[in-house]
């Protein structure tokens, strides 16, 4: 505790008193000092001497005005108590006679000191908890004025926090609201029942209308009077706002449920309910009152062969294995029949992640599962259903005989990237006229999808009747059709499979159609095939072969080689084609000619084509390290349709790359233009890519397609590979060979392009490719494929074409 001193008070040990008592005493002798004392620093407790009382009055009023420690006036004489008392003295005595009492008094104040000392900490937290609470705050009198708010209040009512104390609710909210608050707070003073969290509407001047909760409780004094209120609000705006929001969503979901075409269902997984819509009920033939809650009336109604992929699919959502339920699937009606139905569905999560409600809805599909929308044909699924109905009759009827055209159309795809989608609409339209044009009432024509089209022959009298509408069909597609300033003209591939073959089931015969139609495409095109038990053999001889594929991929029977690519000019081994082999051990050396269509068909082919990547890859970083004199070898890799397809083919293309650790300008990409047309659409940025990179692109088999000029020039191709077909006939004497490579050569050099032949076998085929500027080419000439080992016996010593090549340059 802090003692001020003041006079000499004699008779008064003070000091040494004070300073046992653990005070920090000091001292002054005149008014003065006292005075600057108090105002440099604060004390707890003041002792005057007033020996003199002149000035005693204002000199007290000056301290207390000051610093509100506790004062004590040690008076002499004839010094009026009374009068230091009410300027401010918290005690008058007599310095003669009151000793002892001044003593007593001392303790009293410093009792009080600690009290107040301990009050205004309690004050410090309180006001700073006041201030920083994110809700008003305020204080009101007796007349409900405000004497004190907080910051947030303050920001709330656009004000500083000075320029509210003295106001009242009229000055700041509308007149309707000042009148309800000061009502609320007259009944709080009247009957000190607080009022606790009402929410209540607070109305602006401008009409702007805010939410608070509210709590105001009667405020009293240190003597437990009343003398105000005290109140805190917080801000609810958004959330009434989101209130009635929520209220409008749900009336509206309200009215859409009811009035949608759509069936609703709500699966609460916790209760295992499932709310079903007015309209879902009715769409199953039900009043509102037919079908209860359970997950039996939905599962119990699917037709018994979809139920397995319904629950699957449900259950998937469930699990988060799918981001969604949705299924086309079959339910029963309430008079026995069976409607096609979406199904679709989203699962919510708690936060754990598991799910506790799905919501979905039910469409009826029936008409659109049964016709093309395009065409108007029958779909897949209705023409399976006439399909099925033949069956029946020709297991009833002895000699029924049907048949069924699996029809594919030849390039389609040409004509959507050059002429467009639109374009290719109008088209299958066109011919799905013809198609039905070109049989007779009573057979069915339907398409599968895309340029798929299927035809039944009902009731036909032998196989020519089969093969002879296969006929008029082609020749009638072969017509050109307008399509709005452009002709177009398709052919088709068909397959046929008979009845009489004995199927058990619809999809056996589709498959053999369709098998049938494979094979008139792999002979040319614009044909007809019709399945026999020598395609079955084929077909089965191809399953086998497809699955001793598979075990060669585990077995590692697959291995790369390597044919060389030799510089025309001065006879530079410039690198190598890496070619694909499987080293069987029951088939021996197998050639890709023998297995690369079923890789393709399978799907096989992009792991295996990703596997010859990254090994050709790794195989010319290693012979780079060994023959450094070699850092100029490069390696060309054949890329599939199918692999140029995949979404990530950059990414997985660039992973082949960092992880061998070849340099991409050693790389280059060899692509059919068969393969361009089928996978056009996402190839410009992933060729864009590759341009970045460094890696380089070549047309291969040049001439054997279209040739598009389209292709030419849309993808960044550094070099045209021209087909063995054509450097065959250079050796034959003929001018035409020579007249192709020559346009060949002048096409690659105006599009700044490379010429690369392949399949060069004599000296007679280099010395003309020479003379017609073709500084590149491959064949047996100079070696066939080798494997890894003889390739780098290659690179390590000398090429066995020098000399024929020097002889050759001689006799040329």
């Amino acid at each position: 505790m802090r003692t001020l001193l003041y006079g000499p008070l004699h008779g008064f040990p003070l000091a040494p008193v004070l300073a046992s008592r653990g005070h920090d005493v000091a001292a002054c002798a005149t008014a003065d000092e006292a005075s600057a004392a108090t105002s440099e620093s604060p004390f707890d407790l003041l002792i005057l001497d007033w020996s003199d009382s002149e000035g005693a009055e204002s000199l007290c009023r000056r301290l207390r005005a000051i610093r509100g420690a506790g004062l004590i006036v040690a008076a002499r004489g004839s010094t009026d108590a009374a009068s230091l008392l009410a300027a401010g003295a918290d005690d008058v005595l007599d310095a003669e006679a009151d000793k002892g009492r001044l003593a007593e008094r001392i303790a009293v104040l410093e009792s009080r000191a600690a009290e107040r000392a301990r009050f205004e900490r309690e004050q410090v937290v309180v006001l700073a908890m006041m201030e920083h609470f994110p809700g008003n705050i305020y204080f009101k009198d007796l007349e409900s004025r405000f004497t004190r708010a907080n910051r947030a209040f303050a920001r709330y009512v656009g004000l500083r926090q000075e320029q509210i104390e003295g106001r009242t609710d009229a000055d700041i909210f509308s007149r309707e609201h000042a009148d309800q608050a000061k009502a609320d707070e007259r009944r709080i003073l009247e009957t000190g029942v607080p009022l606790q969290n009402v929410e209540e509407k607070e109305t602006w001047p401008d009409g702007r209308e805010t939410w608070v909760s509210t709590s105001k409780v009667p405020l009293l004094d240190a003597d437990g009077r009343v003398v105000g209120t005290f109140g805190i609000s917080l801000d609810i705006t958004e959330r009434k706002r989101a209130e009635a929001a929520l209220r409008q969503s749900e009336e509206r979901y309200a009215l859409a449920v009811r009035g949608a075409n759509d069936g609703i269902w709500d699966w609460d997984l916790q209760t295992g309910r499932i709310y079903y819509s007015p309209r879902w009920k009715a769409m199953l033939g039900w009043d509102d009152d037919g079908i209860g809650e359970s997950p039996a009336e939905w599962f119990d109604a699917v037709h018994p062969d979809d139920l397995a992929r319904v629950r699957a699919g449900v259950d998937d959502a469930l699990a988060g294995r799918k981001a969604h339920f949705e299924e086309e699937y079959r339910i029963r009606h309430r008079d026995g029949s069976f409607r096609w139905v979406l199904g679709r569905g989203f699962a919510l999560r708690g936060p754990d992640g598991v799910a506790y409600r799905m919501a979905g809805a039910q469409t009826d599909v029936t008409d659109r599962r049964a016709f093309d929308p395009l065409t108007g044909l029958p779909n897949r699924a209705l023409f399976v259903e006439h399909l099925e109905a033949a069956m029946n009759r020709a297991r009833r009827r002895h000699g029924y005989l049907f048949a069924v055209l699996f029809l594919d159309l030849d390039r389609f795809k040409l004509i959507n990237d050059s002429l467009g989608h639109l374009a290719g609409d109008l088209l299958l339209t066109a011919l799905a006229k013809r198609l039905a044009s070109c049989v007779r009432p009573d057979d069915v024509v339907g398409r599968f999808g895309g340029d798929e089209f299927a035809v039944l022959l009902d009731n036909v009298a032998g196989p020519e009747d089969g093969t002879r509408v296969a006929e008029r069909i082609l020749a009638s597609l072969r017509e050109p059709v307008d399509l709005k300033g452009s002709d177009a003209a398709v052919s088709a591939s068909i397959g046929i499979a008979f009845s009489a073959t004995g199927y058990e089931a619809a999809d056996e015969l589709l498959r053999d159609a369709d098998t049938a139609m494979y094979r008139a495409k792999a002979l040319g095109r614009d044909r007809y095939e019709v399945f026999d038990e020598a395609m079955r053999r084929r077909v089965l001889g191809l399953l086998q072969l497809e699955g001793d594929l598979r075990r060669a991929m585990e077995r590692g029977e697959l291995v790369v080689h390597y044919q060389p690519i030799v510089s025309l000019r001065d006879g530079r081994l410039l690198g190598f084609e890496a070619l694909l082999r499987w080293q069987s051990a029951q088939r021996g050396l197998v050639r890709p000619v023998e297995f690369i269509d079923v890789a393709e068909d399978s799907g096989l082919i992009v792991p295996i084509g990703e596997w010859v990547l990254h090994e050709a890859c790794r195989q010319l970083v290693s012979w780079r390290a060994r023959f450094p004199e070699r850092r100029g070898l490069t390696v060309n890799v054949n890329c599939s349709a199918r692999y140029l397809t995949r979404s990530d083919v950059a990414e997985r293309f660039e992973q082949v790359l960092g992880a061998t650790g070849l340099e991409p300008a050693a790389l280059t990409l060899e692509i059919t233009e068969s393969a361009l047309i089928e996978a056009s659409d996402p190839l410009d940025r992933f060729f864009a890519r590759l341009k970045e990179l460094g890696v380089g692109l070549t047309l291969d088999d040049f001439g054997t397609g279209y040739s598009s000029l389209t292709y030419l020039h849309r993808f960044p191709l550094d070099a045209l590979k021209v087909d063995r077909t054509f450097v065959a006939r250079l050796g034959d004497g003929s001018e035409d060979g020579r007249a192709f490579v020559r346009s060949i050569v002048a096409l690659a050099r105006s599009l700044r392009m490379g010429v690369i032949a392949e399949g060069v076998e004599t000296l007679g085929q280099v010395v003309q490719l020479r003379g017609l500027d073709v500084e590149t080419a491959q064949g047996f000439f100079f070696a066939e494929a080798l494997d890894a080992a003889s390739a780098e016996a290659l690179i390590a010593g000398v090429p066995p074409w020098d000399v024929a090549l020097g002889r050759g340059r001689a006799d040329g």
